[in-house]
């Protein structure tokens, strides 16, 4: 038989990204939906820019180590009317992260820091006023 030729750099580079794709997708899939706490009603789809994900970490550190942070804007059906939502998940690295975050967060005292957050980051106009 003839000798095997050498495997092609690309597809062995390829095959190393899809093995990497797929171990990241399977520890996601690992994450406990009790370390998961949704967010609703904080900031309207026009407030979300770039700093929400930090802000967001800046409030809930102190109930544990978050694991990540999900902004998700979609539509919902809300008394009968189609309406634009944002949710936030945070993704807490243990149980009982987010069962402190789920008891001590409040909603619109949430949003009141990330208004004071935002004013002190800079002077510009402040997206989490209401519109």
């Amino acid at each position: 038989p003839p000798p095997a030729a050498p495997p092609d750099p690309a597809a062995v580079a390829q095959a190393e990204a899809d093995k990497a794709k797929r171990e990241q997708r399977d520890k996601e899939r690992e994450i406990n939906q009790r370390q998961v706490v949704c967010l609703r009603n904080v900031v309207k789809p026009h407030q979300v820019d770039e700093a929400l994900e930090g802000h967001i970490r800046s409030e809930c550190f102190r109930f544990g180590t978050i694991h990540k942070v999900i902004i998700s804007t979609h539509e919902e059906e809300v008394k009968g009317k189609t309406k634009k939502l944002v949710k936030i998940f945070v993704v807490f690295s243990d149980d009982e992260a987010a069962a402190r975050a789920i008891r001590f967060l409040d909603t619109k005292d949430l949003r009141r820091r990330l208004r004071r957050l935002r004013k002190n980051a800079d002077a510009s106009p402040d997206p989490y006023e209401a519109a």
